[in-house]
């Protein structure tokens, strides 16, 4: 079903991605506003604590995907349209007629859309059954008879869960064990006493961080590296939204209607919403994922609706307006400032990836096909395979190699324990197919490539005679030795970018010229390579990561200039672990049939003597 929903946003949107941050955060603007109508028809002479439940519903900070709105596009509708589902039903409850038959069966059409589109929301089905008991409480019933006379107004909807069971489990066939209900039942099933125990552990755990932690936990995980503008920036945006609430809050509440809500809606609120977020995380811990907020958070967007049900309910239990809104106002803070920080590490992320590619493509005009790229990203970590080849190919070649199938003309692998391990022996990396994109990693054909940190530059290893950086993590280290140079087409013509997601080209500085020089190098060009280097002296231009002279060094070196050898051995000294390195290396890299006996004499006195 997500095919109906990517398919018109990329005809209308194509690579421009702030229309689709637009678009993510109208569908979340207008879940927002479904909600608010929802809990109106419940509880219509809550006007203020309505309102508050929807904005917090929409600001929710544990929800921290909102930055990749291609991806979470399909879940941002999804959240919209289970909203809007359930307020259907409110409202066909309420009236009668015809009309009441076009609201059920619209009811039933966005509650069967929102459930294809994301399972895991399966929760807001029984919210729905709640919110309906929750309409009907205050008819001065027993709760049985209230429970009944829910169950039959529920009874229309059930055709929802009813239909997505019936395909989830009889049709659908999965190939992934975790999306296997039989898998998970059969794993429960083998041990039912300890494997209950830890899932409703971790179902309490998780209910925790999604009700409460939320509203901090990922402001502290993220209120780093910005500068101090940046913090002062995040806190006028957060005071200017509070006046903003503060002042529309004039027309939500007046002294006259704040004493005429409804009696013993916050019990209700407090027990529905921590209700609603225990429900919409059962799906998810039953197929042993868990909420993280710096990885999985999208698990929380299902749990936000019943968060900002039970905040609000705490807090309008607090009969001294200036606490309760002082604490109102503490949530806004906390949700503006996670968003800003959250947004500002994603731009800076962005950035970093953006300047990495562009680097890639100065240094490499072409990868022979089937190449096998093992990365590492300076902030970013590598957790699928397709965090590499997915930029490479979007660069070097974005259409399949293959007529049948889709397949790319650059691989990846994750270096991981086990294929670092394959990569030492000699072994065999499986075939790979991932949502019908079929990727074949070949060990034989691998290439890689670090920057080691946000001041260093792209590191292309070659595996004769690798430089390494002293902060190069130890898995790019160990597998810099099998790394094949020759896997780059020096001779092609260069790949540029596609603008609309790489961004514009860089400025011209330090990495520029080092990629530059490495492809000279590479060639067998060590004039232009040293030409360049004098370039980048002459413009003020130096390497944070002193390795990144070493490629200068060689060509001067292989020139026999002696100045400039003099030059830069100044700057490279200053880290130790490259002085080392260039010694051990004086008869391999830095040294050729060549270089003259003065120009190894030299080296040996400025790098190997004490």
């Amino acid at each position: 079903m997500r095919a109906f929903v990517m398919g018109p946003a990329y005809f209308l949107f194509g690579d421009n991605i702030l229309l689709y941050h637009l678009s993510g955060y109208f569908f979340r603007f207008l879940s927002g506003v479904c909600a608010y109508w929802l809990f109106q028809m419940i509880w219509p002479k809550n006007k203020s604590a309505n309102t508050w439940i929807a904005i917090l519903f929409v600001i929710y900070p544990g929800f921290l995907s909102q930055t990749n709105p291609i991806d979470y596009q399909s879940q941002l509708f999804s959240l919209f349209l289970a909203i809007l589902s359930i307020a259907l039903t409110i409202k066909a409850i309420l009236i009668s007629g015809w009309k009441k038959y076009i609201l059920l069966l619209s009811a039933i059409v966005t509650g069967i859309f929102y459930l294809g589109l994301v399972e895991y929301f399966f929760g807001f089905e029984l919210f729905r059954i709640i919110s309906i008991y929750l309409l009907n409480k205050d008819i001065k019933k027993s709760f049985t008879q209230t429970s009944f006379i829910s169950f039959k107004q529920w009874l229309p909807s059930a055709i929802i869960p009813a239909g997505f069971f019936f395909w989830r489990i009889i049709l659908f066939e999965s190939e992934r064990k975790a999306t296997d209900i039989g898998a998970q039942l059969q794993t429960i099933s083998a041990n039912p006493l300890l494997n209950g125990f830890w899932l409703a552990l971790a179902l309490f755990q998780d209910t925790i961080k999604a009700a409460f932690l939320a509203w901090g936990v990922p402001l502290y995980l993220f209120n780093t590296g910005l500068r101090v503008r940046d913090h002062l920036l995040s806190f006028g945006i957060a005071a200017l939204i509070i006046a903003l609430i503060v002042s529309g809050s004039k027309y939500l509440e007046s002294d006259k209607e704040a004493e005429t809500e409804e009696n013993g809606w916050q019990t209700a609120s407090i027990a529905a919403g921590l209700a609603s977020v225990i429900l919409s995380l059962f799906p998810v811990i039953f197929v042993n994922r868990r909420l993280i907020f710096e990885v999985y958070s999208r698990y929380a967007l299902a749990a936000s609706l019943g968060s900002a049900m039970l905040m609000v309910g705490l807090l309008y239990s607090i009969s001294n307006k200036k606490i309760r809104h002082s604490a109102l106002a503490f949530l806004v803070t906390i949700a503006t400032l996670t968003h800003f920080h959250n947004g500002a590490r994603a731009a800076e992320q962005t950035a970093s990836f953006r300047d990495f590619w562009w680097q890639v493509s100065w240094r490499a005009p072409e990868f022979q096909p089937e190449t096998t790229l093992a990365a590492n990203y300076p902030i970013t970590a590598i957790e699928e395979d397709y965090f590499v080849w997915g930029p490479a190919n979007l660069i070097y070649n974005p259409a399949s190699t293959d007529h049948q199938i889709i397949k790319p003309l650059i691989y990846a692998i994750v270096l991981n324990e086990n294929n670092l391990l394959d990569i030492m022996q000699g072994g065999e990396i499986k075939p790979i197919e991932r949502r019908g994109i079929l990727t074949q990693p070949n060990l034989d054909k691998l290439l890689v490539l670090s920057q080691p940190t946000q001041f260093s530059c792209v590191h292309f290893m070659d595996g004769k005679n690798p430089i390494i950086s002293a902060y190069e993590e130890t898995d790019i280290t160990s597998a810099a030795n099998y790394s094949d140079i020759d896997l780059i087409n020096v001779n092609a013509e260069a790949h540029t970018p596609p603008l609309s997601i790489f961004g514009a080209e860089p400025e011209h500085g330090w990495c520029y010229y080092f990629q530059t020089a490495s492809l000279a190098s590479q060639r067998g060009d060590w004039d232009h390579a040293a030409t360049l280097g004098n370039e980048a002296w002459n413009q003020g231009l130096r390497p944070a990561d002193k390795s990144e002279w070493l490629i200068f060094l060689k060509a001067y070196t292989r020139l026999n200039q002696f100045d400039e050898v003099v030059k830069i051995a100044k700057d490279i000294k200053k880290d130790p672990f490259q002085k080392y390195q260039v010694c051990k290396k004086l008869t391999t890299e830095f040294g050729n049939s060549d270089t003259t006996p003065e120009m190894q004499k030299l080296l040996n006195t400025i790098f190997c003597e004490k």
